[in-house]
C-alpha cells in the first residue's frame, strides 16, 4: 500500500521508504522493524495504539525481544527521519496510553499505480525557484539514511533485522575518556575535518553526559563533510555508548539530534 501523507510524505509500505514529494532527495529506506511500527502508526491514524499492542504487532508477533526500550528507541528513530522530512510532531505520545500518528491528511493508493504526475510550472515561476546542486540534494539525503543505520548502534535488537554491514567509522580524537568515532559508512573524512568543537557543544546540552568514564561517541555531521555549506542546513547526531554499561547489557547507548539552518 502507498499513503500520501499531509501531501508531502509518499511512504511505501511494501517497499520500506520514504520520499518526499517535493524535494531532490533519495528515498529514505526503513528497516523492518521501523517499517512494522511505521506500518501500524499510519494504518490507525488519528488513533491511540497502547505500548503492549505496538509491542505484540512490531516485535513479538514476529519473534522478537519485547521491551519499552525498543519501542522508545524505534519511536524516537521515527521521529527523527519525519523531523527531517518537514513533518515535526507527527508521532504524539499519550501518557499512560501510548501513541499516535496525527496525520491532518492521509491518502492511500494501490503501491503499483503510477506515481502521481510532475506539475508543469509556468517559465516565469519556474525561472524563480532556487536550484538545487545535485551533491546537496545527496548529502541530505545521506543523512538521513545515516540516521536509520545509527539505529544500528542503539542496541544488539536492531542488527538482525537492518541485514547491513557494520557501520564504517573513523576515530578522529577523544573528548575526556570518550573516543570519538566518525561515520565514514558514506564518506572519506580526514580527522582534521571533524569539527569536535560542535560535538563539544552538543554535549553541553546533555548535562548528564561528562565523558568521564570510557565510552564511545559515534559521531556524525554534514557540516564536517561539506564546510562551505552557507546558507544551507546542518545536520549533526550523536550516539554515546559507555562501554561497561553497554556490554554488560544494562543500557542501550544514548542518542542526541539536531537539525538547524545555517
Amino acid at each position: 500500500m502507498k499513503y500520501i501523507i499531509n501531501n508531502n510524505i509518499k511512504y511505501h509500505e511494501d517497499r520500506s521508504e520514504l520520499v518526499v514529494l517535493n524535494d531532490n532527495i533519495p528515498p529514505v529506506a526503513l528497516t523492518a522493524t521501523l517499517n512494522r511500527l511505521l506500518s501500524a502508526l499510519v494504518r490507525n491514524n488519528n488513533l491511540v495504539l497502547s505500548r503492549n499492542t505496538l509491542l505484540m504487532q512490531v516485535w513479538e508477533a514476529h519473534g522478537q525481544v519485547a521491551s519499552g526500550n525498543n519501542l522508545n528507541n524505534t519511536i524516537s528513530i521515527l521521529r527523527k527521519i519525519f523531523a527531517s522530512l518537514g513533518e515535526e510532531d507527527i508521532i504524539v505520545t499519550l501518557p499512560r496510553q501510548g501513541f499516535m500518528f496525527t496525520a491532518a491528511t492521509l491518502e492511500t493508493a494501490d503501491s503499483l499505480a503510477a506515481d502521481l504526475p510532475a506539475t508543469e510550472l509556468p517559465n516565469d515561476m519556474a525561472q524563480t525557484l532556487p536550484v538545487v546542486s545535485p551533491r546537496f540534494a545527496r548529502l541530505k539525503g545521506v543523512a538521513l539514511s545515516t540516521l536509520v543505520l545509527l539505529a544500528a548502534v542503539s542496541g544488539a535488537w536492531a542488527w538482525s533485522d537492518l541485514g547491513y554491514s557494520p557501520i564504517k567509522t573513523r576515530s578522529v580524537g577523544k573528548i575526556g575518556s570518550c573516543d570519538v568515532q566518525f561515520i565514514t559508512s558514506y564518506h572519506k573524512v580526514g580527522s582534521g575535518q571533524v569539527d569536535l568543537t560542535h560535538l563539544k557543544e552538543l554535549l553541553a546540552q546533555k548535562n548528564d553526559i561528562k565523558c568521564t568514564e570510557p565510552a564511545t561517541l559515534f559521531f556524525y555531521d554534514t557540516l564536517s563533510l561539506m564546510p562551505n555549506a552557507a546558507g544551507r542546513f546542518r545536520t549533526s547526531y550523536f550516539y554515546y555508548c559507555p562501554e561497561k554499561q553497554v556490554s554488560s547489557s544494562q543500557v542501550q547507548c544514548e542518542n542526541f539530534y539536531e537539525n538547524k539552518d545555517l
